[in-house]
């Protein structure tokens, strides 16, 4: 779990578990295989649900993705005509 950003003072947790597919006990030839067989992403909690604790709000790594695009995708008011 990593924390990615905040949301009005909430601080959002990503619970998507990423793991290498295929490791080897040396760090450059695991880093090689990392790019040939790539990453797994697991999920701790269910897809589309959202948990507020504390401040913070846990959600999967795809929930994130679809709220910050919904974010990106209200407009922003002017300053011009706000005055």
């Amino acid at each position: 779990m990593n924390k990615i950003c905040t949301l009005n003072g909430y601080d959002i947790i990503i619970t998507t578990m990423k793991t290498q597919i295929r490791t080897h006990r040396k760090k450059r030839i695991s880093k090689k295989w990392a790019k040939r067989y790539g990453y797994m992403y697991f999920d701790i909690q269910n897809e589309g649900d959202a948990y507020v604790v504390d401040q913070k709000i846990y959600m999967t790594l795809r929930d994130y993705e679809k709220l910050r695009d919904e974010l990106k995708s209200i407009p922003k008011p002017d300053c011009k005509c706000l005055n």
